[in-house]
């Protein structure tokens, strides 16, 4: 590649980025305010639009080939276990379930095949932009409903919780690593104000993380936590008994501070068991924890979400899903990810898979569009040029 399609391919990258960061934060604002309006679904068709129109701008300097290999590859990867985890069940899959799941993972997954940049200036434009969106959301500052109890462990905050919360977590990695020590006490004050324990707790391993990174800048460190969050995940119920043991905490039930969900990992852990072989390899079809668990309605799951809902812990739903193949290739996917970036940006990996553990961010759009912008910007991709 020639100076001129160096030069050009940069000012494209900048572009992409500008009109990238103006999509994500009119989808999150619009979100926020209007109560899920679901613009911030048809961002990728969006962006491709513009990128048809980038490419036949630049078409003169020889540039439309140049894709990022690893996202493609991401995207593949994704594609093929999706395919693969009909086949043990293919006359038990739920379709729309199904393909609504796909089009959500591989939207954000493919998102980002064309090489773009994300300036210092712009994550913090999107930071401010979140902040507006968790004033404008009707469940942002709901702070008489915040009760915290003396034991941690049974903090309790009511319907205080703000579900776009989970990204400050990554927010507040990145201004640390950059030394901006007035955004990270923002980023932390608005993480207590959210209401999730699960982003608080979930901070302590990548910070630890980070300073390992720093030493260490591997990515397969990411994908083998990945693999170990994974265990802790499907087997949450027992290893939780067996910590308040070990800590001598006898009065502390595991669904009081898992709120719920210990009753469905029990049970799709239980039909797990029950499937086939081929099953327990590949799965049961995109999607299908969910309408699994809305069908068959575990009573204490179904009183708090009665319309049905996904097991909040996304390991179980990709073991479920996609299988032990699935877990191991999400693992390969973190550790693509994590391959271009430094301390900071597997840190970001790290924090993810945590809140996976009892959270569901894999099907949250919202939360991988900022997570996909901060691994390419300019201050944590390696050699973004």
């Amino acid at each position: 590649m020639n100076f001129i399609q160096r030069n050009k391919l940069f000012e494209i990258k900048q572009l992409r980025g500008n009109i990238l960061t103006l999509l994500i934060s009119v989808g999150i604002l619009m979100y926020s305010a209007f109560d899920r309006f679901k613009f911030i679904y048809v961002i990728p068709e969006l962006y491709i639009i513009c990128n048809l129109f980038l490419n036949a701008r630049f078409q003169n300097f020889g540039l439309n080939k140049n894709l990022e290999k690893n996202q493609i590859e991401i995207f593949l990867i994704y594609i093929s276990i999706a395919f693969l985890s009909i086949v043990p069940s293919l006359g038990n899959i739920y379709w729309p379930i199904y393909f609504r799941d796909i089009i959500i993972i591989s939207s954000y997954l493919i998102l980002f095949i064309f090489p773009i940049t994300f300036s210092h200036k712009q994550v913090i434009i999107l930071f401010f932009v979140t902040c507006l969106g968790f004033l404008l959301d009707k469940r942002g500052l709901r702070l008489d409903d915040i009760q915290i109890s003396v034991n941690l462990f049974q903090t309790s905050y009511g319907e205080n919780e703000y579900n776009f919360s989970t990204y400050y977590g990554i927010f507040l990695i990145y201004f640390l690593s950059q030394k901006k020590y007035l955004l990270s006490i923002l980023a932390i004050i608005l993480v207590l104000l959210a209401g999730k324990r699960t982003i608080i707790f979930g901070l302590i391993p990548p910070l630890i993380a980070f300073i390992v990174f720093l030493k260490f800048n591997k990515s397969i460190l990411v994908a083998l936590y990945f693999l170990f969050c994974s265990i802790i995940a499907i087997n949450i119920n027992n290893i939780l008994s067996q910590f308040f043991v070990l800590i001598g905490i006898d009065d502390i039930d595991p669904s009081q501070v898992l709120e719920g969900r210990i009753e469905p990992n029990l049970f799709l852990n239980k039909i797990i068991h029950q499937k086939s072989l081929i099953n327990y390899l590949f799965g049961n079809g995109a999607g299908q924890a969910d309408i699994t668990l809305s069908i068959y309605r575990p009573m204490q799951w179904a009183e708090q979400y009665p319309i049905g809902t996904n097991p909040h812990n996304d390991f179980l739903k990709i073991f479920y899903d996609y299988g032990i193949i699935g877990i191991i290739s999400f693992a390969f996917i973190f550790y693509l990810l994590g391959s271009k970036t430094n301390a900071a940006g597997k840190s970001f990996l790290v924090f993810t898979a945590t809140v996976m553990i009892t959270e569901n961010p894999l099907i949250y759009i919202y939360y991988w569009y900022v997570l996909l912008m901060l691994l390419f910007s300019e201050r944590i991709r390696i050699n973004p040029n």
